[in-house]
């Protein structure tokens, strides 16, 4: 829906500047709603940008809590469950169409032009 609504908001707020001088509300209204637009993708992409960020760190700070040094019985299936999960990254998804990442905010921005 906002990859859609990004071309027709730039088309009226272009369109909206060759009318009569003195209604340029248009013009404002649409850039507006574009760029709050833009901006709404923006944070959910950073958001999901994070969660790869941080999950795929997962692994080396199971490596590195000391693990060794706590009782085996209490660390064993933990261990064994966490390092399973962590093999691959988590990713937000935008149903099957994409991963919600910086790479595809920028993808969709270059999309537009």
């Amino acid at each position: 829906m906002t990859i859609v609504s990004w071309p027709l908001n730039g088309y009226f707020a272009a369109s909206s500047t060759s009318t009569v001088s003195g209604q340029d509300s248009n013009f404002w209204k649409y850039s507006i709603y574009l760029g709050a637009a833009v901006s709404q993708l923006f944070y959910i992409c950073w958001i999901g940008n994070e969660v790869i960020t941080h999950s795929s760190s997962l692994a080396e700070a199971q490596w590195l809590s000391q693990w060794h040094n706590q009782p085996l019985d209490r660390t064993a299936n933990l261990l064994i469950f966490s390092s399973m999960f962590s093999q691959k990254p988590l990713r937000l998804k935008a149903g099957k169409f994409y991963t919600l990442s910086l790479e595809t905010f920028i993808g969709n921005i270059y999309k537009i032009d």
